[in-house]
């Protein structure tokens, strides 16, 4: 179910804390400051549920269709894209993968599992650092191929944390992937958002001497219908 349209109070406040932010961190503050749940219960929930609820917040805010834009990297041409991607929750349950005649079981990476492994050195690292945490039989030996089989059945599952768009030039036909961060989408959305919001509050303040408060707490439609006359 979507969640309904966040205060344009809260807006700013994300916008305003989440700039100074990193965007795993971003991502909480996100969903903590609109829905109010605890962070470190958002950071103990799966990377894939986690981007089910922002997905869910973007749709309240800004509909079910996602536009982007990408240059084809053999001759340039622009490509306008248009997504819509079901908001539907996602579980937490673990994964079990066999391997080599052994049997492993895996939960789904966390944010908390981001934190640990974003200061290692090499994508490598940060891949097999990732595995061993979330091995749930801590004396299994993780080894190459069962790093690839964890990460293989991730991928698998996720439907929105490892999303991937496969696009093809008008121009030349090459084709090329996009992927698809819905953190990172819904930041830059809220980002000019909260600046349009600042640049409305300006005017009717400016207009008809309201505080910030009183504009933020009318409806879009009448500050809207406001903007409209005061301009």
């Amino acid at each position: 179910m979507t969640p309904s349209v966040p205060r344009a109070e809260a807006v700013l406040q994300v916008w305003e804390r989440g700039r100074h932010e990193h965007p795993i961190d971003r991502a909480l503050t996100i969903l903590s400051l609109f829905g109010g749940q605890p962070r470190h219960e958002l950071a103990a929930m799966s990377v894939e549920r986690r981007d089910a609820q922002l997905l869910g917040w973007r749709t309240a805010l800004f509909g079910d269709r996602l536009p982007g834009y990408s240059c084809c990297p053999q001759c340039g041409c622009g490509v306008d894209v248009a997504l819509s991607i079901d908001a539907e929750d996602a579980p937490d349950g673990p994964v079990t993968i066999d391997v080599a005649g052994r049997t492993v079981t895996a939960r789904m990476p966390t944010t908390l599992d981001l934190v640990a492994v974003a200061g290692c050195a090499s994508i490598e690292e940060s891949s097999a650092g990732l595995v061993t945490r979330c091995i749930e039989d801590g004396t299994q030996e993780i080894d190459t191929e069962l790093a690839r089989a964890v990460e293989a059945e991730w991928e698998r599952r996720a439907r929105l944390s490892a999303g991937v768009v496969l696009l093809a030039c008008p121009d030349c036909y090459h084709h090329w992937s996009l992927g698809i961060d819905i953190a990172e989408f819904l930041w830059r959305e809220l980002e000019i958002h909260a600046i349009r919001l600042v640049g409305e509050v300006d005017l009717l303040a400016r207009r008809y001497g309201w505080s910030e408060p009183e504009i933020l707490a009318l409806s879009t439609a009448r500050r809207r219908l406001y903007l409209g006359l005061a301009s």
